[in-house]
């Protein structure tokens, strides 16, 4: 086997000590952990192209998958003994993204969906973090195309929270380098009625109480006299017919 994945054992003690396994039975935890991994993982039709997958996989997310795969869970937070990531706080959703991935390359639905469970729960509550659009970027730009699940929970993040999001120069950069990702929001916006054309009586009520509010412009003084441009009247926009100043 080209990319024999024994190389893979020393991320198996973590494991082992953090879930109680004595060293009495580590030896052959470890043996039927790589078996079991092995015959998942390789066809006999796709031995060679199939270990050396895994052995380009990040050590710490074999980990994540074997957790899985014994416990049904695993842990997304950064390994404590590498200090290159204890004070980096995307790591947990680029950790989910990238077992998501995996999961993905070697077809083990259930664990896709924990993944993406994981991202989920982290997007919701980290959507103003200033690392937000970096994680963003990186679905965007690693997950397969035919996956679309952890895109979507962007794209509803997005979506959420645009008033907000939209303020900020990476959000819109991050629109701009994947327009796919605009039209997804666009559409989500819509769908969810969050953009919707406004009913006329509404408008014309709005401008109603602004106008009766105004006596003369707040800019330059003078009495008033409206002034309507296109689009604007739908927000209740209007300006000062003398000077331009948006009311």
């Amino acid at each position: 086997m080209s990319g024999d994945i024994s190389g893979f054992k020393h991320v198996m003690p973590r494991l082992a000590s953090t879930r109680g396994i004595n060293s009495l039975t580590w030896k052959s935890f470890v043996n039927e952990s790589l078996s079991n991994l092995t015959r998942l993982l390789f066809a006999p039709s796709q031995a060679t192209s199939r270990a050396q997958s895994v052995a380009e996989d990040n050590p710490e997310t074999i980990e994540r998958v074997l957790s899985f795969l014994y416990l049904r869970e695993y842990n997304e937070a950064p390994n404590p003994e590498d200090k290159s990531n204890d004070t980096e706080p995307k790591e947990i959703p680029l950790n989910n993204i990238e077992v998501f991935i995996t999961a993905d390359k070697f077809g083990i639905e259930p664990l896709k969906s924990l993944a993406t469970q994981k991202f989920s729960r982290w997007a919701t509550a980290n959507w103003n973090s200033l690392v937000f659009p970096d994680v963003a970027h990186e679905v965007m730009n690693s997950v397969p195309s035919h996956e679309s699940s952890l895109r979507e929970i962007i794209v509803d993040v997005i979506s959420t929270h645009i008033t907000d999001l939209i303020e900020r120069p990476e959000i819109l950069h991050l629109l701009d380098s994947f327009g796919c990702l605009g039209s997804l929001t666009i559409a989500n916006l819509v769908q969810n009625g969050l953009v919707k054309h406004p009913k006329e009586n509404d408008v014309f009520k709005i401008f109603t109480q602004k106008l009766i509010s105004f006596a003369e412009c707040r800019k330059c003084c003078t009495p008033f006299d409206v002034g309507l441009k296109f689009i604007e009247y739908e927000t209740g926009v209007f300006r000062c017919a003398s000077c331009g100043a948006r009311h």
